[in-house]
């Protein structure tokens, strides 16, 4: 196939169904380019941004996780954790009443409950393997960031 040489050249990631042996080699959701930046640089200006936060978070979670599509959001990790990307007015319809689900939205700051900011995802020191519970190292990062926010509140007034 086509596709498996330009993705095993680096430029493309090909976003599979959960499925694995021989039947996997078909089962191809999504497309997108392996760089996120390079949406802009060969697409069309006025791409969409949620293939923008989509291409982001598939780049940096493939890394060091399986990401598969999901039946139910956006992402499947690891066989387990469901992520469903959006902007920051994404609502949790999608993942609603699935264990193991977060929402993962773009222009927030801070983590709550389910949610996570997308650009926890690029911190790849900073963000452990989904495999060791997820909430505990966002809640140290959350803390971490809180700290400098403090810190540079201080010298700012």
């Amino acid at each position: 196939d086509f596709c498996t040489y330009i993705e095993k050249s680096g430029l493309i990631s090909q976003l599979r169904e959960p499925t694995g042996g021989i039947m996997a080699l078909g089962k191809v959701e999504k497309i997108y380019l392996d760089n996120p930046v390079l949406i802009h640089v060969l697409g069309d200006p006025m791409v969409e941004i949620g293939t923008i936060r989509e291409a982001f978070f598939f780049n940096q979670t493939r890394l060091l996780h399986r990401v598969c599509s999901s039946p139910a959001a956006d992402f499947l990790v690891d066989g387990k954790y469901t992520f469903e990307v959006g902007g920051k007015k994404k609502k949790q319809r999608q993942i609603q009443g699935l264990s193991d689900a977060f929402v993962v939205k773009d222009d927030i700051e801070r983590r709550y409950l389910n949610v996570i900011p997308l650009w926890m995802f690029g911190l790849k020191s900073g963000f452990p393997p989904l495999r060791t519970r997820l909430i505990q190292p966002l809640l140290l990062l959350r803390n971490q960031i809180d700290k400098v926010y403090y810190l540079l509140g201080s010298f700012c007034h």
